[in-house]
């Protein structure tokens, strides 16, 4: 069939060595000539079994599970190259769990030896290594525990032993009196040892026996103690008494943290939440709760307030558990607009939350822990943390996001995207094979101011930025700000790598100091450094310059074919700050002062001065070829040829100057790009309807 239908050609005339060849091409082609969502099959199939004791096992069975999924949908081609192992040692650490296994290693990868993220071989020993540390330290812990609670054990089988023989002593001891008139000292004497006996009882005596669970075994049910339990091993035992121990803990606390002294005038104050702008209710934020949940009554207040509220029915009833062991069925929920009201002011849910319906007389909203992890909160992230670094106080725990590391010149990851770049041009069909795909290639390869990070590369040739001071000007200095320690921590390690890449240095002769804030980064627990210079800025004049017009400047480029943008990497730390104001933009951490050398954000002329900067290095292309906007470049062309000559020239000009750009923002010989918020190609411009869309949904 194969011969006659997809070889067209004679079953005799077949040879071993045709059938080889055509297999092959089966072989490495994928299933059906369509690659599946690869992020999205890994995020379902790819988990590690954490129920596994022997750590070996479970990294190599993580493994093969990778191989296998690899094999099952027959993406062996796909992560052959170098590029696919590069990604696939990215999904192995993606969904490494537990989440301290996975930040140990993202922390080596970044700050000690990054080689096994092109590797998964030495990935693998990366994960065993690192997970054979922390079962240690984990086992450490344990028995630690187990011998602190030895003794309290002994105790209570010795008072139960006393109490089954029925005998008390008591031991009476001298007193030793002083008197403050004559200072006598008068002495009791030692009262002979009470003996009390328990009349013996007719028939036998009993003889103690073990009692048994009254809610059985912890793992089968049976009536026998989980110790006994011949389903499991030792190993099994300890992990489900280990989680009993650890959910005993939680509610433990949980019911200390309610219990407020019984005093006249203290009350205590209770967070609420306002529902759909009607109905205000008390709430707790409950990690330990995936789902928001919300009592029947309480549906019924706000039904009557509201008459839009519409409880809907779940797909499946979910059972809940409650504090104490109880079980709650859900089998409705309720969409509803949250509000929760805290003391540093409102944090409001911009779409509907859905919240369970259960039959409670609880007067709270409990907040689940999917709606906590939205709003930025994950304790139990922030305590794994935590726990890693009190482990091993000697490791670098933990990944500064925002420091800079060194690169080389031009290493292999920044060929590798170089050459994806090439390949799509040509796989789209806008370049040609051949003669346009080397010259294309030799452009960008060229250019030595590819950058996948910046590290400790000299500063653009540009004149500095040099600040200039109102006549009334004094020196400002902020106070001495408090940090919780993880933020301590980060700005210390982010400062030091500054310092050792030469971009700010410390500074104990500094008489300016503006304060240094961290932000959260959006949609993660990681932060940012930016530095508060309100202060400075109001006393300095600014640059009497002008941002172009966009609405102006994007009728140039209406009309053209084709269209490519490139991307400044950590575009104002390129730039050299005069020795003069240098002082004048330090900031201070808890601790100490630093002092920048490069132009740091947020000062006043910041943007202005690098926006004249790459016009003054481009204008021979300014509003024929180029348009500029701070970081952002936007070349254009009528042809192949016209736009391949505009990069050429534009990217000699940056090396001439020593700017350097992000090789995996930049986008070539589109016929339709988004830029600035617009989207452009040859019909004309237009606004990006996905910032539309988001403007329309701001309540």
């Amino acid at each position: 069939m194969l011969c006659k239908y997809h070889w067209e050609v004679p079953f005799e005339s077949i040879t071993e060595e045709r059938i080889l060849t055509e297999i092959d091409k089966i072989v490495n082609n994928v299933k059906n000539g369509s690659i599946v969502n690869i992020d999205a099959l890994f995020d379902d199939e790819l988990r590690m079994d954490l129920v596994e004791s022997d750590v070996h096992a479970r990294v190599v069975n993580y493994f093969k599970l990778c191989e296998d999924i690899i094999s099952r949908n027959e993406l062996q081609t796909t992560f052959g190259t170098a590029m696919g192992i590069t990604h696939k040692c990215t999904i192995l650490r993606k969904h490494l769990q537990p989440t301290a296994l996975r930040d140990e290693v993202e922390t080596h990868q970044k700050l000690i030896d990054k080689a096994s993220t092109k590797n998964d071989v030495a990935l693998y020993k990366l994960v065993k290594e690192k997970a054979l540390e922390q079962e240690k330290v984990f086992r450490s812990v344990a028995n630690r525990k187990r011998l602190q609670q030895q003794p309290k054990q002994e105790n209570k089988k010795r008072h139960g032993e006393r109490r089954a023989n029925g005998k008390h002593d008591s031991d009476r001891t001298a007193v030793t009196s002083k008197s403050w008139g004559n200072k006598r000292k008068v002495q009791s004497e030692t009262s002979t040892e009470r003996n009390v006996e328990r009349p013996q009882t007719t028939g036998s005596l009993r003889t103690a026996t073990k009692s048994k669970p009254r809610g059985g075994c912890f793992n089968c049910g049976k009536d026998h103690w989980l110790s006994e339990c011949p389903d499991i091993d030792e190993a099994e035992k300890e992990a489900i008494l280990a989680k009993r121990g650890s959910k005993k803990q939680s509610e433990k606390r949980f019911r200390v943290k309610r219990v407020n002294p019984r005093t006249r005038t203290q009350v205590r104050v209770r967070s609420t939440a306002t529902l759909n702008a009607k109905l205000d209710l008390p709430y707790c934020a409950d990690s330990g709760s995936d789902w928001n949940i919300i009592s029947h009554n309480h549906v019924k207040e706000l039904q009557a307030l509201d008459c839009d509220v519409q409880v809907v029915e779940l797909d499946g009833p979910v059972e809940l558990e409650a504090v104490g062991g109880a079980v709650l069925t859900a089998t409705h929920g309720v969409d509803v607009y949250l509000c929760l009201n805290t003391a540093a002011g409102p944090v409001r849910c911009q779409d509907p939350k859905r919240c369970l319906v259960v039959e409670s007389d609880d007067d709270e909203l409990i907040v689940g822990r999917l709606l906590l992890a939205e709003l930025g909160i994950d304790v139990d992230r922030e305590l794994e943390q935590l726990a890693a670094r009190n482990l091993n106080d000697d490791d670098e725990f933990g990944d500064p996001i925002g420091i800079p590391m060194r690169e080389d010149t031009f290493d292999e990851d920044v060929a590798i995207v170089i050459n994806g770049m090439v390949v799509d041009c040509v796989e789209r069909g806008i370049v040609s094979p051949g003669a346009e795909e080397d010259r294309l290639r030799n452009i960008l390869t060229s250019f030595k101011g590819w950058r996948l990070a910046l590290g400790d590369d000299p500063p653009a040739r540009v004149p500095p930025l040099r600040i200039r001071l109102k006549p009334d000007a004094k020196p400002f200095k902020c106070k001495v700000r408090q940090y919780s320690p993880e933020k301590s921590e980060f700005l210390a390690k982010f400062n030091a790598e500054l310092v050792r890449l030469g971009w700010v240095i410390e500074n104990k002769e500094s008489r300016w100091a503006c304060a240094a804030l961290l932000v959260r980064k959006p949609n993660s627990n990681e932060f940012r450094q930016a530095n508060d210079y309100r202060p400075a800025n109001s006393m300095t004049e600014g640059i009497a310059g002008v941002m172009p017009s966009l609405q102006v400047r994007l009728e140039e480029c209406k009309g053209k074919e084709f269209y490519a943008i490139f991307d400044f990497i950590k575009s104002f730390w390129q730039l050299p700050l005069h020795k003069a104001s240098q002082e004048i933009l330090s900031y201070m951490t808890d601790r100490g002062i630093f002092t920048p050398t490069r132009v740091p954000q947020g000062c006043t002329d910041a943007a202005l001065h690098f926006q004249s900067n790459v016009e003054e290095v481009l204008k021979e292309y300014l509003h024929e070829c180029v348009l500029v906007w701070i970081d952002d470049l936007l070349a254009y062309a009528n042809t192949v040829v016209e736009l391949m000559d505009v990069i050429e020239a534009i990217l000699k000009r940056l090396d001439e100057y020593g700017f350097k750009l992000n090789p995996r923002k930049c986008k070539l010989f589109q016929t339709e790009i988004k830029w600035c918020g617009r989207v452009i190609n040859k019909d004309g411009v237009g606004h990006d309807p996905e910032r539309i869309q988001a403007l329309q949904k701001i309540p």
